[in-house]
C-alpha cells in the first residue's frame, strides 16, 4: 500500500527493538552473575578466615551474606526478564517467518515505481516552470491543489515516516512538496491555512532538515503578514484548539506561529516607548 509494505516495516521495527531489548537484559544478567559470583567469593573467604570471630570479621561477613543474598535475587529477577523477553522475540521471529511464506504464495498488490517516477518527473517539470515564471505555481490552482493533497495523503506520510524503505531517488518526496508549498505561501500571504499545513512535517521525527519551513513560518508571521492577516492566523488557531484535532499540532502551531508573531508585535509596539523615554530622560 502506497508503494511500501508497511505492515512488514513495522514488524521489523518491533523485532529490532525486541532484539535491543533482549540483548540489554542478557548484559545486564551477565553483570548480575558476576557480583553474585563475587559475593559468593568473599562470603566464603571471610567464612574460612582465620579469625572469623571477631567482632569487625562478623560484621563484614554480615554484611557479605546479605549482599550476596541480595545480587543471587536479583540474578533470579533478571533471568525471569530474559526468559519474557526471549520468548516475546521469538514470538515476532515466528511471525515474521510467517509472513514472509504468506507473501510469496500471493501477489501483493501496491503502488509500482512507474507512479513514483511519474511524480518524480512532474516535480521537475513544475520546477522548470517555476524557474522560467516565478507565479506559476501561485497563478495554477490545479497543480497547488493537487500538492495539497498529496501533502495530506497518507501515502505522503507514511513513506516520509518509512524513508528507509523507498529507493533513494524518491525518498526526497516531502522535501520537494514542502519546497514547493512554501514557495506558494510566499506568493499569497493571505492564505493562512497553508502555514498550518506547513506544520505536518514536524509531527514526527527524522534526519532530513526541514529547518527552511520553521524559519519561513517564524519570519512569516512576524515580518510579512498584515494586521487582517494576522488576525485570520490567530481565528484558525482558535478554531483548531477547540477542535478535536492531533494535540501536537497545536502544540506546533503555538511554537513556530503564535508565540513568535506575539512576541514579534510586542516588542514593535513596546520597544519604541522605552526607547523615547530614554531619550527624554537623557
Amino acid at each position: 500500500m502506497h508503494g511500501i509494505n508497511v505492515e512488514q516495516a513495522g514488524t521489523r521495527q518491533k523485532e529490532n527493538a525486541l532484539r535491543q531489548d533482549l540483548e540489554i537484559k542478557q548484559n545486564k544478567l551477565l553483570r548480575a552473575k558476576h557480583d553474585a559470583k563475587v559475593s559468593d567469593e568473599l562470603q566464603n573467604r571471610l567464612t574460612t578466615s582465620s579469625t572469623p570471630g571477631t567482632p569487625d570479621n562478623l560484621k563484614i561477613l554480615g554484611d557479605a551474606r546479605r549482599q550476596h543474598k541480595k545480587n543471587t535475587i536479583a540474578v533470579e529477577n533478571i533471568q525471569k526478564q530474559v526468559d519474557i523477553a526471549r520468548k516475546e522475540h521469538n514470538g515476532e521471529l515466528a511471525k515474521i517467518s510467517r509472513n514472509d511464506v504468506e507473501n510469496s504464495r500471493q501477489i501483493v498488490r501496491s503502488v509500482s515505481l512507474d507512479v513514483f517516477e511519474l511524480q518524480y518527473q512532474g516535480f521537475a517539470v513544475v520546477k522548470t516552470l517555476i524557474l522560467n515564471d516565478p507565479n506559476y505555481i501561485s497563478e495554477h490552482h490545479d497543480v497547488v491543489r493537487a500538492f495539497r493533497w498529496l501533502w495530506r495523503s497518507r501515502g505522503r506520510h507514511l513513506r516520509f515516516h518509512h524513508e528507509d524503505s523507498m529507493p533513494p531517488r524518491y525518498s526526497g518526496e516531502s522535501t520537494i512538496l514542502a519546497q514547493f508549498l512554501v514557495n506558494y505561501s510566499k506568493m499569497r500571504p493571505d492564505d493562512g491555512e497553508q502555514l498550518f499545513d506547513l506544520l505536518r512535517i514536524f509531527l514526527q521525527p527524522t534526519t532530513t532538515d526541514f529547518s527552511f519551513v520553521k524559519s519561513y513560518l517564524k519570519g512569516m508571521v512576524c515580518k510579512v503578514l498584515t494586521i487582517e492577516q494576522k488576525k485570520h492566523v490567530m481565528q484558525r488557531f482558535f478554531s483548531h484548539l477547540a477542535s478535536t484535532g492531533i494535540e501536537e499540532t497545536k502544540v506546533l502551531a503555538i511554537q513556530l506561529l503564535i508565540l513568535p508573531m506575539l512576541k514579534n508585535d510586542f516588542e514593535v509596539a513596546y520597544y519604541p516607548h522605552m526607547i523615547m523615554r530614554y531619550e527624554w530622560a537623557q
